[in-house]
């Protein structure tokens, strides 16, 4: 039982040697080899041979004699800070051991010797730390070691004794202690270079995030005659919802709101390509079938990955108040008001953009009157679940205005967003989120301006 706790009393020391030597600022280089600072040799040297004093002082018992573990801490010196800092820490070891264990003392200097000059000499031949292979090296040379003792200890019979009592012991701890040693230290590498590349991608994501949120106007005061509003709220860095508009200078006001099949970084670049292929159609044509037609041969043209969008477009004429809009298998939009519930818009058909060319869509038209509002949302709305997994869904929908809508598109958006977030409460958001509300204050002037905007 002594044996067993003092063993494991020995593995605790080397698994904190590990964990202490790869938190030290030169474990990746001196892993991959690179030269090391004189004070980086001396820490490294300082780390193994406390190890090495820890080893020789408290051995561990087998049938009355020491079973030391000190050879270990020279080898591994050598392998991973090289020869010289490894020849250092074996001269502190050998100092232990001629204290502490005179009478193997030669063989015992030999073999530690020998570890240190052979895994100095391996490392400059290792492609990587390969625990296993180090544990059966460091085994082979315990076999020496036996080998050693046998001829240099006198008399025979005391030679034989101790080979006897603690070989086996000897080559299976040294072993097993490298081995565990050298898979904490790759395991704690791993992790920090999986932590590493983590933080580099979660920057380049932030970066991705921003570039995409840049290219969502969010400037929406664009004439007296109309009142708009969106509002796109990414589930993850960045996402597949969109939507974009080009307010025009001969009065029509072009609106586009969607969603990308899939999520994260694929789902976004499609987002992107989208609304810079409804900026340049929209700024040609008012027609909202015909910009969607543009985009889906766009879209379709090679389009490998099967990746698809679900889209509205709209137009409002600004004199008039007339709305016109297609759909390319999207979720229909409501009609809200401040004086009627809300009430389902017809929605023409249309497939997806990107399947397959040469699609045609239909359109539907609607005076949009003073007070009413045509309420556009993506399914990250009506899908969005609390944890028990039920969703919002339509009725809910219908149940925010039923009582007739607020004064603004904004005010629409926003009671629509709120009753969501309260209805998932602390659920995980699993999906994009976009809205848009599209109203005319029916003021027969000018717009502003002759610049489009988008």
């Amino acid at each position: 039982m002594h044996m067993v706790l003092t063993t494991i009393q020995h593995l605790a020391v080397i698994v904190l040697a590990a964990y202490l030597l790869a938190r030290l600022g030169f474990f990746t280089r001196a892993v991959e080899r690179e030269p090391l600072t004189a004070r980086e040799q001396l820490a490294g040297i300082l780390l193994f041979a406390v190890m090495a004093l820890y080893c020789c002082v408290w051995g561990v018992q087998a049938g009355g004699i020491e079973v030391s573990t000190a050879i270990i801490s020279a080898a591994l010196a050598a392998l991973l800070l090289g020869l010289v800092p490894g020849l250092c820490v074996a001269a502190v070891t050998a100092a232990s051991l001629a204290l502490l264990q005179p009478v193997t003392l030669a063989a015992d200097v030999a073999a530690v010797l020998l570890a240190t000059v052979f895994f100095g000499w391996y490392r400059n031949y290792m492609k990587e730390l390969d625990s296993v292979l180090a544990g059966i090296l460091v085994g082979m040379i315990e076999i020496v070691h036996m080998l050693l003792i046998v001829a240099l200890v006198k008399p025979m019979p005391l030679a034989k004794e101790i080979v006897y009592e603690i070989g086996f012991s000897m080559i299976i701890l040294n072993g097993c202690a490298v081995i565990l040693f050298l898979m904490l230290l790759n395991d704690i590498r791993s992790r920090q270079q999986m932590m590493a590349k983590q933080a580099y991608m979660n920057s380049e994501l932030n970066i991705a995030a921003q570039i995409q949120m840049s290219l969502l106007e969010n400037d929406f005061a664009l004439d007296s005659r109309l009142d708009f509003h969106a509002l796109l709220i990414p589930a993850q860095e960045v996402g597949g919802d969109l939507y974009s508009f080009v307010n025009k200078a001969d009065g029509c006001f072009c609106f586009i709101l969607g969603d990308v099949s899939g999520k994260g970084i694929p789902a976004a670049i499609i987002m992107s390509r989208t609304v810079a292929l409804f900026q340049t159609s929209a700024r040609v044509s008012s027609e909202p079938e015909v910009i969607l037609a543009e985009i889906n041969e766009a879209l379709a043209h090679n389009n490998d990955t099967s990746m698809f969008v679900t889209a509205v477009v709209g137009k409002m004429d600004l004199n008039s108040g007339e709305f016109t809009y297609s759909n390319a298998g999207h979720t229909p939009p409501f009609l809200v008001s401040g004086h009627s519930p809300a009430l389902d818009m017809p929605k023409p058909r249309g497939m997806a953009l990107g399947m397959l060319p040469g699609r045609k869509y239909k359109t539907e038209t609607r005076k949009i009157l003073p007070g009413e509002y045509a309420l556009f949302y993506t399914d990250g709305v009506s899908e969005a679940e609390t944890r028990s997994l039920e969703q919002f869904g339509e009725d809910r929908i219908r149940e925010v205005f039923a009582a007739g809508a607020p004064g603004s598109a904004e005010e629409v958006n926003r009671a629509l967003l709120e009753a969501v977030k309260g209805f998932v409460g602390e659920a995980v958001q699993s999906d994009d989120i976009a809205v848009c509300a599209l109203g005319h204050k029916g003021i027969s002037v000018p717009p502003k301006g002759e610049v489009e905007r988008a």
